[in-house]
C-alpha cells in the first residue's frame, strides 16, 4: 500500500471564504483525499467563520481543528501581520477522535476538565497524542489584555483523562500582536473561549523536540508574593521596582510585552552547566502600576519559587533551531521512519519583525526539513509540549512535530 503523505497548502487571498476553499482544495489535491482531520490556521485579519466555511467546502464533514495565528510557516512560505492562512490534511488511515469544550473564560481548569472526560472515552492501546489548542484571549485590550491559562487547562484536561495520560501537545492561539480576541475551530464548527483537542491513533509515531532561546543573566531570586500570573515580590521588594533595578530604567513599562528578558525555572541540577532543555522560561506581559506588579504569561510559580532573569538571545534562538532540528532529521533516518508530516509551533515572539534577528528563525526549520516533509506551521501565544516529562505550557520556544511510520 502507498503510505500517503499530508498534504499541506498556504495562502494569502483576503478574500476569507475564497481562501479557505483555495487552500484547502490545493492541499485535497496534494494529498489524493479528503483526510481525516484538517489542521488550519490564519490570522486575525481574516473572518474566521468564512474561512471556516471555505475550508468546509471542500473537505467535507472530515473534522477541522485549529484557529487564529500570527503567521504561517510551509515549506516554501513564512510570513506575518498579513492575510496568511495554512491547511494541513491529514492522512485518512489514522484514527483522529475530535472533542471541544467551552466556558474557558469561566474557568480554564474547568474548561480542560470536561474536555479531558469526554476525550477519555477515546482512549485506546494505540493513542500516539493529544493535539490540544485553545483560545489564548480572554479579554482583548482595553485596558490590558487577560490570557487564558495553560497551566489551568492543562492541569483540568489531565485530570479529566484520567491516570497515564497521553503526551500533549498544542498552542494557546492569538491572531495578532494586539491580542485581539479570535474564534476557534472546533472539528465541526467555529466558536470563542473554546479548547479542542484530537487525539491521535493508529500506525504513526510522533517525534517532539523544543527549540529554546535564553540565556541567564542574573544569580537565583526567590518569588516571595504572588498570585496567579501575578507577581507582587521578588526577594521581599515590589516586583517593579526589581526589574527597573535590573534594566537600569523603566521606559520598559510602556513596551509590553517585556522583549529582551524572561523568568526561567531551571528544573535541573541547580549549578550545574547551563542546559536550556531544563529550564521554562515566563514571558512579561503586563504591569499593575498602582501595585508595583508584574503580570506574567502563565500562573504556575508559587511563593518560594526559585528562578534566573533570562536574556533572550536571537544568536542561541538560531542556533537551538538548528541543531534540534537536525537532530531530529538524525533520528528519523536512523530509526528507519518514513516522515509524512511536520507541524512546527512558534511563539510569536521568535519572529524577525518581533525579535529583532536579521533572519526569520523558521527558515532555518524550512531548510533542515526540506522539501520532502509536508510542513504546516504557525506563530502562536503559548506552546505545549512535554518537558522534563511533563505537558506544559511553554514561552519563547519553537515546537517540531514530525509524524512518521516505519519504512
Amino acid at each position: 500500500m502507498k503510505k500517503i503523505k499530508a498534504g499541506v497548502a498556504f495562502t494569502d487571498r483576503p478574500d476569507s471564504f475564497e481562501a479557505g476553499k483555495h487552500a484547502a482544495a490545493e492541499a485535497v489535491l496534494k494529498i489524493g483525499q479528503r483526510g481525516g482531520l484538517v489542521l488550519s490556521f490564519c490570522t486575525s485579519k481574516h473572518d474566521y467563520q468564512a474561512f471556516f466555511d471555505g475550508i468546509r467546502a471542500e473537505v467535507g464533514d472530515v473534522p477541522i481543528i485549529g484557529g487564529p495565528a500570527i503567521g504561517i510557516i510551509t515549506n516554501e512560505h513564512l510570513g506575518y501581520g498579513g492575510y496568511q492562512a495554512g491547511v494541513a490534511v491529514l492522512p485518512d488511515d489514522l484514527i483522529f477522535d475530535v472533542e471541544s469544550a467551552g466556558g474557558l473564560n469561566k474557568g480554564e481548569k474547568e474548561a480542560g476538565f470536561q474536555l479531558g472526560r469526554q476525550i477519555a472515552t477515546r482512549r485506546n492501546l494505540r493513542e500516539k497524542l493529544a493535539l490540544l489548542f485553545y483560545d489564548s484571549v480572554k479579554s482583548p485590550p482595553p485596558p490590558s489584555p487577560v490570557l487564558n491559562i495553560s497551566s489551568y487547562l492543562i492541569e483540568g484536561f489531565e485530570q479529566g483523562i484520567g491516570i497515564n495520560p497521553p503526551f500533549i501537545a498544542g498552542a494557546g492561539l492569538i491572531g495578532s500582536y494586539t491580542f485581539n480576541g479570535g474564534k476557534l475551530f472546533c472539528g465541526t464548527r467555529v466558536a470563542d473561549q473554546h479548547a479542542v483537542a484530537a487525539l491521535l491513533s493508529g500506525d504513526c509515531s510522533v517525534y517532539i523536540t523544543i527549540m529554546h532561546g535564553c540565556k541567564p543573566m542574573s544569580d537565583y531570586h526567590t518569588i516571595t508574593r504572588v498570585e496567579g500570573p501575578v507577581v507582587y515580590e521578588i526577594d521581599g521588594k515590589p516586583a517593579l521596582h526589581v526589574i527597573d533595578d535590573l534594566l537600569g530604567n523603566k521606559e520598559w513599562q510602556r513596551h509590553l510585552p517585556l522583549l529582551l528578558v524572561t523568568l526561567g525555572v531551571n528544573h535541573g541540577d541547580k549549578y550545574a552547566p547551563y542546559n536550556e532543555k531544563n529550564y521554562v522560561n515566563r514571558l512579561v506581559v503586563g504591569i499593575i502600576q498602582e501595585k508595583k506588579a508584574i503580570v506574567l504569561f502563565e500562573a504556575d510559580f508559587e511563593n518560594g519559587t526559585e528562578f534566573q532573569f533570562m536574556r533572550r538571545s536571537t544568536e542561541l534562538m538560531e542556533e537551538s533551531a538548528d541543531r534540534r532540528s537536525k537532530e531530529a532529521m538524525v533520528y528519523i533516518q536512523e530509526n528507519n521512519q518514513d516522515p509524512f508530516f511536520a507541524l512546527y509551533i512558534d511563539c510569536a515572539g521568535r519572529t524577525a519583525g518581533f525579535s529583532g534577528a536579521s533572519k526569520e528563525e523558521a527558515s532555518i526549520i524550512q531548510k533542515n526539513l526540506g522539501k520532502d516533509i509536508p510542513l504546516l506551521g504557525f506563530y502562536s501565544g503559548v506552546e505545549i509540549a512535554p518537558l522534563l516529562g511533563k505537558s506544559q505550557g511553554l514561552d519563547w520556544t519553537g515546537v517540531l512535530l514530525i509524524f512518521s511510520r516505519n519504512k
